[in-house]
């Protein structure tokens, strides 16, 4: 059986499952509302360490927290930037690190096949069977969408996977002390922050993939939708709930879109529900539901600002 991974931060010490921004533990239940069984590891690199902040859901939604610092530390410019910023050379540091990270957590679990999951995928259905696999379940390549790096899965002994993390560490290697081809990479980049250049992991698996297209295959829009206008007439598997559209709220999703709404019952009881959203009514099936294949994006902020 494959394992999944999802990779998490957080600045204080604040309860885990009520971080709507970073609602990793909304989404680990969408999963097993779906899947009561596939082994889910969460790799918590935030700077302060203690398992208090996650509470009973480990328990409660069967994963397993491993605590510990990233593993990419570019070197500091000559002049650091004043004041300390998440962006070094560009580079969205615990990003970048973050798909690091989950290779060598990969390597230490004793599951060959690994499933990427970023913490604001909601699940429709099941995550398994994944829609790449061979018809005898392999993974021959490395998987991911070029513009939508929320969900990649690989095979850890597949000798493609193996190569493209071997390019992926290379070339963060290279973009920090190489200023040619940092050119090049914010070039092909294009993506600004506040006139800032933001490098961040999507950037380098579409340089990669398109200079190396042997080492990976495409997943289906239909595997992993991310935004509401494309999934209004396809049936699909999860939904990436992106900051820019859904805003820093994005957790409550569940509470309003019936296709959330569901699995997240059927893992969560009325005290989880509390401990995660706060006050919501007891009979939750009472209120208006919106449906994933009638909202639009003038619908979504409107939807989660309801509380």
């Amino acid at each position: 059986m494959p394992a999944m991974i999802y990779n998490c931060w957080f600045e204080d010490d604040q309860p885990v499952c009520s971080n709507m921004s970073m609602p990793v533990v909304v989404s680990i239940a969408t999963v097993r509302g779906h899947n009561p069984t596939i082994p889910i590891f969460v790799l918590d690199t935030s700077n302060t360490k203690g398992m208090s902040r996650w509470g009973r859901f480990p328990k409660k939604l069967n994963f397993q927290v491993i605590q510990r610092k990233r593993l990419f530390e570019p070197p500091m410019p000559l002049t650091p930037p004043k004041p300390p910023s998440q962006y070094v050379w560009g580079v969205w540091t615990r990003v970048c690190s973050s798909v690091w990270d989950v290779w060598q957590l990969g390597q230490e679990i004793p599951f060959d096949q690994i499933i990427y999951c970023d913490s604001d995928i909601m699940w429709l259905k099941d995550v398994l069977p994944l829609e790449m696999a061979g018809p005898n379940g392999e993974l021959d390549y490395f998987y991911c969408r070029q513009h939508n790096t929320g969900l990649w899965y690989f095979d850890k002994t597949s000798a493609q996977a193996i190569e493209l993390f071997n390019l992926w560490k290379s070339y963060m290697r290279l973009y920090c002390v190489d200023s040619d081809f940092r050119l090049e990479i914010n070039n092909f980049s294009k993506i600004i922050d506040n006139g800032v250049v933001m490098i961040h992991d999507e950037v380098f698996f579409r340089y990669i993939m398109l200079k190396y297209p042997e080492h990976s295959h495409p997943i289906p829009n239909t595997e992993n939708a991310s935004s509401c206008r494309k999934v209004i007439k396809q049936d699909v598997k999860s939904i990436h709930l992106f900051n820019m559209l859904w805003g820093p709220n994005r957790g409550r999703a569940p509470l309003h879109i019936a296709e959330f709404h569901e699995p997240l019952t059927r893992a969560l009881d009325y005290q989880d529900m509390r401990l995660i959203f706060g006050n919501v009514p007891r009979d939750l099936t009472a209120r208006k539901l919106w449906s994933v294949h009638n909202m639009d994006y003038k619908d979504v902020r409107s939807v989660l600002s309801w509380g």
